[in-house]
């Protein structure tokens, strides 16, 4: 299965799915494009311009400017969003609205795997956030951009 996730005039993430296998043998263009099907998955009120992301879990900026993130079990027609595995505000201080941001897992010195959101608090800048990959409390410092 190949997924696509997109913000719909909504302001919903719409998450489609396609089956690979079934249009393995497809020769005209217009039918590839065609077998693109919805799930039943929507996730309303995020900003317009939210970028997406997906480590552990599938996350998104809402409306009100705090980054969340979904459990969502990825089955083709069945994809669902399932019990939360945590708290699933991302972050204690919200990003700069619509800003973009990146997350990702990196592993740590004791051998386990930190959480880490970059993402922008004023526009001209960097944050680093990162926490334990299971649960913790946030860190969060600014890195340094250069003046042009």
């Amino acid at each position: 299965m190949s997924y696509l996730m997109m913000v719909n005039l909504h302001n919903e993430v719409n998450i489609l799915y396609k089956d690979l296998a079934a249009t393995a043998n497809i020769v005209n263009l217009q039918d590839m494009h065609e077998s693109w099907k919805n799930t039943s998955v929507t996730i309303p009120r995020v900003m317009p311009n939210t970028s997406l992301g997906y480590t552990n879990l599938f996350y998104v900026q809402h409306d009100d400017g705090y980054m969340k993130g979904y459990n969502v079990t990825w089955d083709g027609p069945n994809t669902a969003i399932g019990p939360r595995k945590e708290d699933v505000t991302l972050l204690t201080e919200r990003p700069l609205a619509g800003s973009h941001f990146s997350v990702t897992a990196l592993p740590n010195p004791s051998g386990g795997d930190d959480l880490v959101v970059l993402n922008q608090q004023t526009g001209d800048d960097i944050t680093y956030n990162t926490r334990d990959f299971g649960a913790g409390t946030w860190t969060d410092t600014e890195i340094p951009v250069p003046d042009a």
